[in-house]
């Protein structure tokens, strides 16, 4: 064996070591964290549809099941469908003086663009980006004005701003980071308490026509300034159909903080920005459709996440997504993410979050 190939074989032993002495060997002093509040569902766009009674019961469950907080579309496109008329707050004011009664902290996702105010998307059923982020900010201000008195501290600006099919015609860091700047800053004017995070991110392994990589897109907010302009990241880690401890190099809770190469913690550590906190604000895996796993691998998936969220404490909350499957296509994989099935029955996932969050 030559020299050149034995220095190889030994670096490539070496750097094997450290993975597994950062990510399997676990020492008996390793801190455990808490899961006190840490535990949100995302809900995305279900609740406007609900009636009155159905919301109450939908809140009142997740807040049996253990659930400290609940996140969902704050739409522009919803609060203002045009620019001729005011902001029509009346479904929101619904669900977050619901929430507030069951004691449910809530993060609104202010996110995707009336017809007037957006760029015209690729398809109908993607998300359009707004021309103006100047017109943006203005609505986040006014959410955050109309919400401070109900207790609404919280902001996410914008969902997976990293795809097109969310931030059609296709997305772009700059001006993202612009649209987040401005929106800070117009929060903070009515609330300078208020807690800002950066659009959950897609956890894309790689760059791709329509697609940006989480981890380069985060990388591009920080280059384009966006430093001073978010007080936590947010990040959708989805791991399946693997589970969150597997070591897989494009896995989406390795990228969180993967040893050796780049991740959100690197990314954070490079830009002296540690200090600031992850948002996983969408994390699950399907039951049906493409990558679907078993019922019974979606509990292991609970109790993994579960383990991984109480050694890293440097994630403030994760939302999982969601809680109850949406009926159509029986293939399609985010119709199938919920811990109740389409017909109310539950799935054993239900209960094991139920046990966990609710263990004393």
């Amino acid at each position: 064996m030559s020299k050149i190939l034995k220095w190889l074989t030994a670096i490539l032993i070496i750097s094997v070591f450290i993975i597994w002495l950062t990510y399997f060997r676990q020492p008996s002093n390793v801190a455990r964290h808490s899961l006190k509040g840490r535990f949100g569902i995302s809900l995305g766009d279900t609740l406007p549809e609900l009636t009155d009674k159905e919301l109450d019961r939908r809140l009142s469950d997740i807040a049996l099941i253990g659930f400290s907080w609940i996140r969902f579309d704050m739409s522009w496109k919803w609060a203002r469908p045009s620019q001729d008329k005011d902001y029509e707050w009346k479904m929101f004011d619904r669900i977050i003086t619901v929430a507030k009664k069951k004691k449910l902290k809530v993060l609104p996702i202010l996110t995707y663009a009336p017809d007037w105010a957006g760029i015209k998307q690729l398809r109908n059923d993607y998300m359009m980006s707004p021309k103006d982020p100047d017109q943006f900010a203005d609505f986040a201000k006014e959410a955050a004005k109309r919400y401070v008195s109900l207790g609404v501290h919280a902001w996410e600006i914008w969902n997976e701003p990293n795809i097109e099919n969310f931030w059609s015609p296709e997305p772009n860091i700059k001006d993202y980071t612009v649209m987040l700047k401005k929106s800070y800053l117009k929060i903070k004017q009515v609330d300078p308490k208020a807690t800002i995070i950066s659009g959950g991110l897609a956890a894309v392994a790689k760059d791709t026509k329509g697609r940006i990589s989480g981890l380069n897109y985060l990388e591009g907010i920080y280059k384009n300034g966006g430093k001073g302009y978010f007080d936590g990241v947010g990040y959708h880690p989805f791991s399946f159909p693997r589970l969150p401890s597997t070591i897989i190099t494009g896995g989406g809770f390795a990228q969180l903080d993967r040893p050796l190469i780049k991740s959100v913690r690197s990314i954070q550590a490079d830009n002296d920005d540690s200090s600031k906190r992850v948002w996983a604000t969408e994390f699950g895996t399907p039951t049906q459709g493409v990558d679907k796993v078993s019922e019974s691998f979606q509990v292991k998936m609970v109790k993994d996440v579960a383990e991984q969220m109480k050694k890293k404490s440097w994630i403030k909350v994760l939302f999982w997504y969601s809680y109850k499957d949406i009926s159509g296509n029986p293939v399609k994989a985010e119709n199938h993410f919920g811990l109740v099935r389409v017909n109310g029955t539950k799935k054993p996932a239900y209960y094991t979050v139920k046990n966990i969050l609710n263990k004393k």
